[in-house]
Protein backbone atom coordinates (compact mmCIF):
# COMPACT_ATOMS: atom_id res chain seq x y z
CA UNK A 1 0.00 0.00 0.00
CA UNK A 2 1.65 3.35 -0.74
CA UNK A 3 2.46 5.69 2.07
CA UNK A 4 0.32 8.87 2.19
CA UNK A 5 2.53 12.17 3.17
CA UNK A 6 0.89 14.75 5.45
CA UNK A 7 1.18 18.24 6.59
CA UNK A 8 0.33 18.65 10.56
CA UNK A 9 -1.57 22.68 10.51
CA UNK A 10 -1.70 23.16 14.05
CA UNK A 11 1.02 21.89 16.79
CA UNK A 12 -0.76 22.62 19.83
CA UNK A 13 -2.22 20.28 22.62
CA UNK A 14 -4.80 18.39 19.65
CA UNK A 15 -1.98 18.83 16.94
CA UNK A 16 0.18 16.42 19.03
CA UNK A 17 -3.06 14.48 19.77
CA UNK A 18 -3.95 13.99 16.27
CA UNK A 19 -0.35 12.97 15.62
CA UNK A 20 -0.62 10.17 17.83
CA UNK A 21 -3.71 8.84 16.67
CA UNK A 22 -2.23 8.91 13.35
CA UNK A 23 0.46 7.46 14.50
CA UNK A 24 -1.60 4.05 14.82
CA UNK A 25 -1.45 4.00 10.43
CA UNK A 26 1.26 2.56 9.23
CA UNK A 27 0.58 4.22 5.79
CA UNK A 28 0.86 7.97 7.31
CA UNK A 29 3.95 9.46 7.13
CA UNK A 30 4.37 13.04 8.37
CA UNK A 31 5.85 14.85 6.11
CA UNK A 32 5.42 18.85 7.89
CA UNK A 33 4.90 20.88 10.84
CA UNK A 34 2.61 24.58 10.14
CA UNK A 35 1.97 26.43 12.99
CA UNK A 36 2.33 30.33 13.63
CA UNK A 37 4.06 29.94 17.07
CA UNK A 38 7.32 28.69 16.37
CA UNK A 39 7.99 27.18 19.85
CA UNK A 40 4.81 24.92 19.52
CA UNK A 41 5.87 23.43 16.44
CA UNK A 42 9.59 23.50 16.79
CA UNK A 43 8.69 20.89 19.72
CA UNK A 44 6.72 18.97 17.30
CA UNK A 45 8.74 18.82 14.64
CA UNK A 46 11.72 17.64 16.74
CA UNK A 47 10.21 14.15 17.11
CA UNK A 48 9.77 13.91 13.96
CA UNK A 49 12.40 15.43 12.18
CA UNK A 50 10.79 17.38 9.93
CA UNK A 51 10.49 20.66 8.64
CA UNK A 52 8.29 23.62 9.84
CA UNK A 53 6.07 26.33 8.29
CA UNK A 54 4.66 29.58 9.54
CA UNK A 55 2.10 28.99 6.91
CA UNK A 56 0.29 26.70 4.69
CA UNK A 57 1.10 28.28 1.26
CA UNK A 58 4.97 28.32 1.87
CA UNK A 59 4.19 24.05 2.76
CA UNK A 60 2.51 23.77 0.29
CA UNK A 61 4.56 25.05 -2.55
CA UNK A 62 8.25 23.38 -1.23
CA UNK A 63 6.30 19.94 0.20
CA UNK A 64 5.06 17.21 -1.51
CA UNK A 65 1.92 15.85 0.29
CA UNK A 66 -1.42 14.08 -0.53
CA UNK A 67 -3.61 15.49 2.62
CA UNK A 68 -3.46 18.04 5.65
CA UNK A 69 -4.81 17.59 8.72
CA UNK A 70 -6.34 20.56 10.62
CA UNK A 71 -6.05 21.55 14.11
CA UNK A 72 -6.49 24.92 14.42
CA UNK A 73 -9.26 26.62 15.50
CA UNK A 74 -12.66 26.49 13.50
CA UNK A 75 -12.57 29.60 12.12
CA UNK A 76 -9.40 29.21 10.27
CA UNK A 77 -10.68 25.84 8.62
CA UNK A 78 -12.04 26.98 5.56
CA UNK A 79 -9.37 29.28 4.61
CA UNK A 80 -6.61 26.39 5.23
CA UNK A 81 -8.78 23.89 3.24
CA UNK A 82 -9.08 25.99 0.56
CA UNK A 83 -5.64 27.19 -0.01
CA UNK A 84 -4.79 23.27 -0.02
CA UNK A 85 -7.56 22.21 -2.12
CA UNK A 86 -6.04 25.12 -4.69
CA UNK A 87 -2.43 23.76 -4.47
CA UNK A 88 -3.92 19.86 -5.31
CA UNK A 89 -4.47 18.22 -1.85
Amino acid sequence: MKTLRFALVGAGEFGNFAKSVLDLVPQLSLAAVVDTNESAATNLANKYTVPIYADISTCLSKTKLDFVMVNTPNDTHFDIAKTALVHGV
